[in-house]
């Protein structure tokens, strides 16, 4: 696989996102999952994984699991993957596809849509209440 044959280049700042840009829509998928809550996933090898990691983590301190899938017996290396959903996603996927000049129209039309996706504000207040109340009170 290309995806595991991988060196980190020397990237400016201004062209960082486009660069992740253009992995996702290469290596990666966006989509509406079942209640209509965008998912980001990417795959690849760990090197570029971790920058991705670690750019997200730097711009909006979102933190994903870089998780090994499997084992390329021709390049030797494992193949990995990060995801977000929901909240998270749909900030990233704001962040590399609204106002680009360049990418997968495939993918900006998806980056569209999810952006277009209305999230439910969840309420666990209640559920938290409950599980504090059994836990510390029995």
């Amino acid at each position: 696989r290309k995806s595991l044959r991988e060196n980190v280049p020397h990237i400016p700042p201004e062209f960082t996102k486009d660069f992740i840009r253009g992995i996702i829509d290469g290596d990666g998928s966006i989509w509406l999952d079942r209640r209509h809550y965008p998912v980001l996933s990417v795959s690849g090898g760990k090197k570029i994984l971790s920058f991705i990691r670690k750019q997200f983590f730097k711009k909006f301190g979102l933190y994903s699991t870089l998780t090994k899938c499997s084992y390329s017996k021709k390049v030797k290396k494992y193949l990995y993957s990060i995801s977000n959903r929901s909240k998270s996603a749909k900030t990233l996927i704001k962040y590399l596809y609204h106002g680009a000049l360049l990418s997968l129209n495939r993918k900006h039309s998806i980056a569209l849509a999810c952006l277009n996706s209305k999230i439910k504000k969840r309420n666990n207040s209640a559920y938290r209440l409950k599980r504090y109340y059994e836990t510390y009170t029995s």
